[in-house]
């Protein structure tokens, strides 16, 4: 998990090198446009229902390069053909973490996956579709690891990797 947040706070930190912020020690690099992505999104088709909560997490320090950062992170529930696969929405921990908003694309957000079915990770990619911000294309893929040999047999994931998400709240 340490090095799942170093990966993250590092991308972090080069995007806002690029967007021409200075980076000090000890200090807090908002993300406003992480609030557009907050709420509940839901993906229905036939008897597949697929549930994310997500909700934005302000302030949360790296050690690994001393400065405070905001994250979108979230929980979900999935419904296959009928039959709940899986339901983490009163989980203690966050299932989908260290998500953040680019600077460069504010309309996107990329972090992580834990996959506890499939006892894996991978990685993320949540964008807009319209202007009103009512339709999130969700993208799940291996982590790059993963796409070259890797740790796991099992390629796939335990919810669907490519939807679209309409705004539910």
């Amino acid at each position: 998990m340490i090095r799942i947040l170093t990966l993250v706070v590092s991308f972090v930190f080069l995007c806002t090198i690029a967007s021409g912020q200075e980076i000090k020690k000890g200090g807090y690099y908002a993300n406003a446009a992480n609030k557009k992505f907050k709420g509940t999104w839901v993906y229905i088709h036939e008897k597949d229902t697929f549930k994310v909560v997500l909700t934005e997490s302000k302030k949360v320090y790296s050690e690994y390069i001393g400065i405070y950062s905001d994250f979108i992170n979230g929980k979900y529930s999935y419904v296959k053909a009928g039959v709940r696969v899986a339901d983490y929405m009163n989980d203690p921990q966050f299932l989908i973490v260290n998500c953040a908003a680019g600077t460069r694309d504010p309309a996107t957000v990329k972090g992580y996956f834990v996959d506890r079915r499939k006892n894996k990770r991978g990685e993320l990619r949540m964008q807009f579709l319209d202007e009103e911000n009512k339709l999130l294309r969700w993208t799940l893929r291996n982590a790059k690891r993963e796409r070259k040999g890797g740790l796991y047999a099992d390629k796939s994931f335990s919810v669907p990797e490519d939807m679209i998400l309409e705004k539910a709240d």
